[in-house]
Order: structure tokens, then C-alpha cells, then sequence
């Protein structure tokens, strides 16, 4: 057991820093780790040429969202075991607040707020796969899917990079003495603030969740309807010819990019909705008084921000299990590769036999 020192009463009440150790700490620290190997292979797999499509193209860039949000948490966890306590990251000195104010207040949110706009992305494809079918190489093309991509980072850049205008490194009076930290800019003000941290929460949380279940139960009710037009022509016997055979062919491939789809948008529903309660009650309460509350609200504030890294970790699993050629192109391109070369060998030597058995076969003749 790991040697947690729990540092001295005071008049606040005490924080669980067991539980902080072994779930802020190794627990996060393992699913982050594990999330940088998934997405590095989700990466590798979704680019292979069998792969390449609008709804991969999505996911490619939802890969690539994820990692880098977890990669720019994992330098928290360096400050983090430094502290014997392990207590609640509240750093006072200016590397933490730089890092903190400009590298995961920014970058990390607008990955954020890129990945589930995203979600909401491939959702609008699946949409219009199923109830707009002839519509779909013209609204879901391939040039189209890398406008829409391209929109959806610059916008989440442009709404989350006001920190990195809004606010610098300068001189700040701390009790009397002059000390480099972290200052505002010329827009700083309650109103201000309040304002922009609700737009922003608005635009990068609550939105995107209502759009994606609004779609996914649209989804849900063409892909439903499909299937028992389908199942209709089954029982009443309609002779199966080729255009017919295409169409469930077809369809059984839309309900495995559905079923996917339904996987990807659950997790991603249940984590974006702890974190827009977590706002709410924060808002609600204020920050003062919502840490205040240590054993209740910073245990919920700990669960509701590991989902963030839960539902960034957890695709390649899902993935694998939903869709059939994603585990076969996985298989092909990291399982594969010292079988084909071993039957490559047994072919030459099939066609290029031993000479030392062709001089035997010679000598004896």
C-alpha cells in the first residue's frame, strides 16, 4: 500500500486522499495510458486503403481528438506524484498556472469540444445514410466530410482559444509583493466571464448532446422502419433478385455502422451529461462553496472529469466490437504480418527446393 500522508486538520473538512490517490492518481494515470496505446491503433487501423471512407475519415479525427487530450493531461500526474499527499491539484506556482490557464483550459477543451462535435458529425451521416439514402454521395462526400472536419477544430479553437488572448504572464501584488503570474486581460469582469464561460459550455457541451440524441433516435426509427419493410417482403414472399439482394446487403451493413454508432454516442451521452450537471451545480453553488464541500462535490467533480478521459480511452474497444472489418483489418495489420512472412518462406522453398537434395537426387542417378 502506498504511503499517503494526510497533512493536518484544518478547518475545512478532510478530503478522502486515498481515495484521491487511487482513483485521480493510478486509475486515471492507467486508463490515460491505455487510451494513448488505443487511439495510436484506432489511428493505424482507420487509415489502412480497405478503411477509407467519410464515416472512418470521422473517426480518424476523433482518434486523433482523443489522444491529444490525453496526452496534454498527462503531465498533471508528474506535479501529482510529487506530493506525497496527493492531495487536490491546487498549485500556486507558475508552471502549474501556465499550464494549467493556457494548455489545458485551451488546447485540452477545444479537443474536446472538437470530438463531440465530431460525434454529432457522424451521427449526421448515419442520419443521412438511412432516412436520405439517394442523398448520400452529395451531402456525406468525401470533400465535404473534410470541409465539415476542418470547420469543426477551427471553430473549437476560435471558442476556446480566448484564453491564450485573454490572458498573460505578468507582474500581480500578492500580499505586497510583486510576483510573475497569471493575469487577465482587458476583458475581465464578472459579467464577462459568466457570460463567455456559458457560451462556451453551451457550444462545447450542451448542444452537441441534444443534436446527437435528437439524431440517434431519428436513426433508431428509420433504421427500425427499414428493417421491417425488409422483413415485410420476406414473408410475403417477393421473389429476391439482384437489386433486392443489394438492398439487404446493404442495409445489414448499415445496421453494423449503426450499432457502432449507438455504442459510440451512449458512452458519450452518459459522460457529457455528468459534466454539464457538474456545471450546473457549480454554477449554481459558485466555486467557493462547491469545493467547499469536499467529501460530496470534489468526489463527484473527480468521477464526472475522469469520464473525460473514460470516454476518450474507450473507443478501440468499442470498435472492436461492433464492427466485424475493424477486427479483421486490426488482426490483418498487427497479427498477421510473421505469418505471411513464414508462408512466403515455405512458398520459395516449394518453388526453389534444397540444392543439396537436387545433387543427392543427381549423385544417385
Amino acid at each position: 500500500m502506498a504511503n499517503i500522508t494526510i497533512p493536518p486538520t484544518t478547518d475545512t473538512p478532510t478530503y478522502d486522499y486515498t481515495f484521491n490517490f487511487y482513483f485521480n492518481f493510478l486509475f486515471g494515470l492507467t486508463s490515460r495510458t491505455f487510451g494513448v496505446a488505443g487511439n495510436i491503433l484506432n489511428i493505424i487501423v482507420l487509415t489502412r486503403p480497405k478503411m477509407k471512407n467519410p464515416n472512418t475519415l470521422i473517426l480518424t479525427w476523433m482518434a486523433v481528438a482523443d489522444l491529444c487530450n490525453l496526452l496534454i493531461g498527462l503531465p498533471k500526474f508528474v506535479w501529482q506524484a510529487n506530493e506525497s499527499s496527493f492531495a487536490p491539484s491546487k498549485k500556486t506556482d507558475l508552471g502549474f498556472n501556465i499550464y494549467f490557464k493556457f494548455i489545458i483550459l485551451t488546447f485540452a477543451y477545444v479537443f474536446i469540444m472538437a470530438m463531440n462535435w465530431l460525434t454529432v458529425l457522424l451521427t449526421a451521416f448515419r442520419y443521412i445514410a438511412v432516412c436520405w439514402p439517394t442523398k448520400v454521395t452529395t451531402w456525406s462526400s468525401s470533400k465535404r466530410t473534410k470541409i465539415s472536419i476542418g470547420l469543426i477544430y477551427l471553430i473549437s479553437l476560435l471558442v476556446f482559444g480566448e484564453n491564450l488572448l485573454n490572458n498573460a504572464v505578468g507582474p500581480k501584488n500578492k500580499n505586497g509583493k510583486i510576483v510573475m503570474d497569471i493575469i487577465k486581460g482587458p476583458l475581465n469582469s464578472p459579467v464577462y466571464n459568466i457570460v463567455y464561460n456559458s457560451f462556451q459550455t453551451g457550444v462545447g457541451l450542451f448542444l452537441p448532446c441534444i443534436i446527437c440524441i435528437i439524431l440517434t433516435i431519428r436513426v433508431i426509427v428509420g433504421v427500425r422502419q427499414a428493417n421491417n419493410k425488409i422483413a415485410a417482403m420476406t414473408v410475403q414472399g417477393v421473389k429476391a433478385d439482384v437489386e433486392n439482394e443489394m438492398m439487404i446487403k446493404r442495409k445489414k451493413q448499415e445496421n453494423q455502422m449503426t450499432a457502432l454508432l449507438l455504442l459510440i454516442v451512449f458512452v458519450y451521452v452518459i459522460c457529457d451529461v455528468m459534466l454539464c450537471i457538474r456545471y450546473i451545480i457549480r454554477s449554481t453553488l459558485g466555486l467557493k462553496k462547491y469545493y467547499n464541500y469536499l467529501n460530496g462535490y470534489e468526489v463527484f467533480d473527480s468521477i464526472s472529469t475522469y469520464l473525460i478521459t473514460f470516454n476518450s480511452s474507450i473507443n478501440f474497444v468499442l470498435y472492436s466490437a461492433a464492427n466485424k472489418q475493424f477486427r479483421k483489418i486490426c488482426f490483418k495489420t498487427f497479427c498477421c504480418k510473421s505469418t505471411s512472412h513464414i508462408s512466403e518462406g515455405n512458398s520459395t522453398n516449394k518453388t526453389h527446393p534444397n540444392t543439396n537434395d537436387v545433387r543427392t537426387a543427381v549423385s544417385a542417378t
